[in-house]
């Protein structure tokens, strides 16, 4: 179950990633990076 959560956020980066190179937002950008890290360390504590 944890594997399938980091495989989660590994490919919400990818995303995240491919889209920033897109659209040069970079202020919606680092918030989706915040969330992503907030999520990550959300699924590491338990």
């Amino acid at each position: 179950m944890k594997r399938d959560s980091e495989l989660a956020l590994f490919d919400l980066e990818r995303r995240i990633v491919q889209w920033d190179e897109n659209r040069q937002d970079e202020e919606s950008t680092q918030a989706l990076r915040e969330s992503v890290d907030a999520a990550r360390r959300r699924s590491t504590d338990r």
